[in-house]
């Protein structure tokens, strides 16, 4: 599951990473620029998603977004990676390391 954060309009590198897990076998849904936190997340919930990536290019709407996510009650299973904006932090977890942990649990394309 990938979207782009409340008010971000800038997909290139969503739509990128979208089209790149999915040559790699990956099950994905896009949901595009300026998309609701709820409706990410409900929509990854609806869908038994294994991953929501969340994509702003601006660091304060980066981190509203990662404060919102941690007052969710969000399944273990469920790995969340926020990207953007080249601030200077490490955000865990790495995209890479999400996706090699989850492509380590099953051998089956995931959504």
């Amino acid at each position: 599951m990938l979207a782009c954060a409340p008010g971000e309009r800038h997909e290139l590198g969503l739509l990128a990473l979208a089209v790149l897990l999915q040559a790699d076998g990956w099950l994905t849904v896009y949901l595009g620029t300026d998309t609701p936190l709820d409706a990410a997340v409900s929509t990854a919930l609806r869908t038994d998603a294994d991953l929501l990536c969340l994509s702003a290019s601006d660091a304060g709407a980066r981190a509203a977004v990662e404060a919102e996510l941690a007052a969710e009650d969000l399944p273990e299973k469920l790995v969340v990676v926020t990207g953007g904006a080249a601030d200077g932090r490490e955000s865990p977890p790495r995209l890479g390391e999400a996706v090699a942990e989850l492509r380590g649990a099953s051998s089956t394309p995931r959504g």
